[in-house]
């Protein structure tokens, strides 16, 4: 923003999941605190989401911090579900016929 970098995503097309096959992973999301709610993270996720999906997988995976409630309701809010846990990160998976 005017220069700025405010957020970024980071997805990767060729990773090998332990849990899915035929997925793509999120590895990293991020909107600076001050710009949050304001459909930014909305729009970077919907970005990954869509070039995962251009590249033929079927499933968008990804881990987040079991206390990271903000986050968890966020993606739960664009269609993850909640999978395994394993120590201190949750797993979740959005099915990506069900992205727009």
């Amino acid at each position: 923003m005017n220069g700025d970098v405010i957020g970024f995503v980071a997805c990767d097309t060729n990773w090998v999941s332990p849990v899915e096959e035929d997925a793509g992973e999120i590895h990293e999301l991020f909107v600076k605190p001050e710009f949050q709610r304001r459909g930014i993270g909305k729009a970077l996720l919907k970005i990954s989401l869509n070039y995962i999906k251009s590249k033929r997988k079927k499933y968008a995976g990804l881990w987040v911090g079991i206390s990271n409630n903000k986050a968890i309701q966020f993606y739960r809010k664009m269609g993850f579900i909640e999978g395994m846990l394993w120590g201190k990160w949750l797993r979740m998976v959005l099915k990506l016929n069900s992205v727009n």
